[in-house]
């Protein structure tokens, strides 16, 4: 009978994270802060965090953006600010004037105009 290899396992062995760990950077996801930020504060490369915790980061920052929307709408009932503030960023309103002008005068006429009461 032929001997079986064995496959050794190579690299680092897999991080475990405390039950902690893992609570703090769902708070810090859901409170968005950016991923080096997080990383930094548990003393790990980004690259890690990033591997182990991709799907959580992505479900804790959006959790935490509704959370924001959802106070930030009710904010906007009775602060006029703030429903001007959504107003613009969500539905792409704005405070710009259009101006018209008419065309009675010719450019060579108001480039003239502006040369004379500069003399």
């Amino acid at each position: 009978m032929a001997k079986k290899k064995t496959k050794k396992k190579v690299g680092r062995p897999k991080r475990k994270f405390t039950p902690e760990q893992i609570a703090s950077i769902e708070e810090m996801a859901y409170n968005n802060c950016h991923t080096l930020t997080i990383a930094n504060r548990l003393g790990i490369a980004e690259s890690t965090l990033r591997d182990n915790f991709r799907e959580l980061l992505t479900q804790k920052r959006a959790a935490g953006k509704a959370e924001l929307r959802k106070n930030q709408r009710q904010l906007a009932v009775k602060n006029p600010a703030m429903a001007i503030f959504l107003g613009k960023n969500e539905l792409g309103q704005s405070d710009k004037q259009q101006l018209q002008h008419s065309a009675d005068k010719s450019l060579a006429q108001l480039i003239s105009e502006a040369c004379k009461g500069s003399q």
